[in-house]
């Protein structure tokens, strides 16, 4: 059994069958024999936005100009990889591509950088905090006409406060599919609450897709006793499974 909550507070989950091998230190999921949460209600995009401080105006996809006043967009995948999809590239042009694909076939505006972390042979870190605007942040619209929802009314709400939301839409404003069950979505990032990257937890650096390696995943969904930093860090996932990527708005 392992504890997965909020500080000062735990929940017991089970462990899941058939993703972790036995007696591997990872994070095991949760099960659902807790009832199913459910989703946070939508907070309005013109509430509690405070003085989140916004970026300069960026390209959108067609030369445009982005709206810098705007929230900006943050997604997560459809497509999964497993850990080793850096072992011919550069971690983040890997997983910018991904980002950048989905938000083309979507008619997103502008470009996308994935939430990923790692630290090099020589110790230079790749942090991704480093990577996104000082801005709000919202889901995009529901695929049944929903409006878009607003996750962090800056990077410091997210960083310090995490998401008011589940970070649970996909480009196409779909909800993402589920992995071992209804209580987790499993994303790569190898970064820690601040957006930093955790030690050697990386799928070595990226390049290994090997079940005896291991990298820091989020949760793009939300189990009963959550903490802020769920969904960028809880726990180590085994390197030859699929997950997904965040994908921020710049």
């Amino acid at each position: 059994m392992v504890s997965l909550g909020a500080a000062g507070a735990s929940v017991s989950l089970g462990a899941c069958v058939g993703d972790e091998p036995t007696g591997q230190v990872a994070d095991a999921a949760p099960t659902t024999t807790t009832t199913t949460p459910q989703p946070d209600a939508q907070v309005p995009l013109d509430a509690a936005m405070g003085d989140a401080t916004v970026a300069d105006s960026a390209p959108s996809l067609d030369g445009a100009k982005i709206d810098a006043a705007a929230p900006h967009l943050v997604f997560v995948t459809d497509a999964k990889v497993d850990g080793g999809f850096a072992a011919t590239a550069d971690p983040w042009a890997a997983a910018d591509a991904v980002c950048a694909t989905e938000a083309r076939a979507n008619s997103l505006p502008g470009s996308f950088v994935a939430w990923l972390s790692w630290e090099s042979a020589t110790g230079t870190k790749f942090s991704a905090a480093s990577r996104i605007t000082d801005a709000a942040y919202q889901l995009p619209g529901g695929v049944d006409g929903s409006a878009p929802v607003l996750v962090a009314a800056s990077k410091t709400e997210l960083l310090t406060q995490g998401p008011r939301v589940e970070m649970n839409r996909t480009a196409s404003g779909a909800m993402v599919d589920f992995d071992e069950n209804q209580l987790v979505a499993w994303v790569w990032t190898g970064s820690d609450s601040a957006g930093a990257p955790t030690t050697s937890n990386n799928c070595k650096r990226w390049t290994s897709a090997l079940a005896t390696d291991f990298a820091t995943t989020g949760n793009a969904r939300r189990i009963p006793a959550f903490s802020p930093s769920d969904w960028t860090s809880l726990g180590g996932r085994q390197c030859d499974l699929k997950r997904r990527f965040y994908c921020f708005q710049k």
